[in-house]
């Protein structure tokens, strides 16, 4: 495996990256009804303080955020329900990841009634789960777009 150092591109393929986002669904505990519960600590958790211990910078249950060398590391935690959700958003771009989260009201993608909230997409009242990046898109209608056309601008060719 290579070193982060000698990594040349991540998911958009970019020659140079500000920083590592990484979204990943731990395995949480289950409480006493079986549902798992974000509120209580996983093996990721013992890991990274483990590994990292004070320079862990932001240690929450949904996000954490640490050093690697000369990167900040964002990591951001999903369930199987929202997986698709947080993975398309966290791992941009920035602008793509704003269009696709305003209101079409405001020239973004998101349908009138639909809101992005807590990790989750939401009709109204109802949450809808996206476990895959293709169930966001289909929710809100939109087409597809191919990770390499998420940088500048170019997703608008394709989802206009």
């Amino acid at each position: 495996m290579p070193r982060l150092q000698e990594v040349r591109f991540l998911r958009r393929k970019r020659s140079m990256i500000g920083d590592i986002e990484i979204v990943a669904i731990p395995h949480y505990q289950t409480n006493l009804l079986g549902e798992s519960d974000t509120s209580l600590p996983t093996q990721l958790d013992a890991f990274l303080q483990d590994k990292l211990g004070d320079k862990l910078t932001k240690n929450g249950s949904k996000y954490k955020s640490f050093s690697y060398g000369k990167y900040k590391v964002d990591l951001f935690l999903a369930t199987p329900a929202n997986f698709g959700n947080i993975y398309t958003i966290r791992t941009g771009s920035r602008d793509f990841s704003a269009w696709l989260m305003t209101s079409k009201f405001k020239g973004g993608a998101m349908p009138m009634g639909m809101r992005q909230k807590d990790g989750f997409l939401w009709k109204g009242d109802e949450r809808i789960d996206c476990p895959d990046e293709n169930d966001l898109f289909e929710a809100i209608d939109v087409p597809f777009v191919a990770v390499d056309m998420r940088d500048d601008g170019k997703w608008r060719e394709v989802a206009v």
